[in-house]
């Protein structure tokens, strides 16, 4: 099965999308549309030991020929108090267009090799970090580009090395459980929300 479109909503986890706005849509014919997340509802119970939530969308413009079973691609936007807080390690560094990549453009929860190595003369754990595979290994599955950062003095490097040196922000994949027949703007998913205690911080 292959795309069928994409929406805009939050990064950090795979949490349902939040919010009732127009968001930002690529359909499978590349062309530019908006959603509108209509529904929300969360299917489990506060026993479960899952999260798993039914998101509805309504597209401006219908996806077409889309099947169940075909993919809509979730454009993730990072949580703008994370971005607020990398800004401020930034301090004068920071800008709009640093800002705009932050949001919208590079991956804030997975630390890149190439991170560790931008990071590594300024902070003596990136510096171990990247010479230790087994400390990195462990390190780099519970922690945050944030948790990186704060090992080094703010503003140490410019907002241009440290955005070149994030991964991007990949798009997130959603089974999509709907048919196209009675109404071909909307498309049904669920989403299982996985979270995770990460220095204090719920993700």
């Amino acid at each position: 099965a292959g795309p069928a479109g994409a929406i805009a909503g939050p990064a950090g986890s795979n949490a349902a999308p939040a919010g009732s706005n127009a968001a930002p849509v690529g359909s499978n014919a590349g062309l530019a549309q908006t959603a509108r997340l209509f529904a929300r509802r969360r299917l489990t119970g506060t026993s479960s030991g899952k999260d798993t939530w039914h998101v509805a969308l309504e597209v401006e413009g219908a996806l077409a020929g889309y099947q169940p079973g075909d993919c809509v691609a979730v454009a993730p936007e990072n949580d703008p108090s994370e971005v607020d807080a990398l800004l401020g390690w930034l301090g004068s560094e920071a800008n709009d267009g640093a800002r705009t990549a932050l949001v919208r453009e590079r991956c804030l929860q997975r630390i890149s090799s190439d991170l560790l190595g931008l990071l590594a003369p300024h902070s003596a754990r990136a510096a171990e970090l990247a010479d230790d595979a087994d400390a990195r290994r462990a390190f780099v599955g519970g922690a945050r580009v944030r948790d990186l950062l704060e090992t080094a003095a703010p503003a140490c490097v410019d907002a241009s090395a440290l955005l070149g040196a994030l991964r991007p922000l990949a798009p997130r994949l959603y089974s999509i459980a709907s048919r196209p027949l009675r109404n071909p703007r909307d498309v049904h998913f669920t989403v299982d929300a996985v979270r995770s205690p990460q220095n204090g911080r719920e993700t």
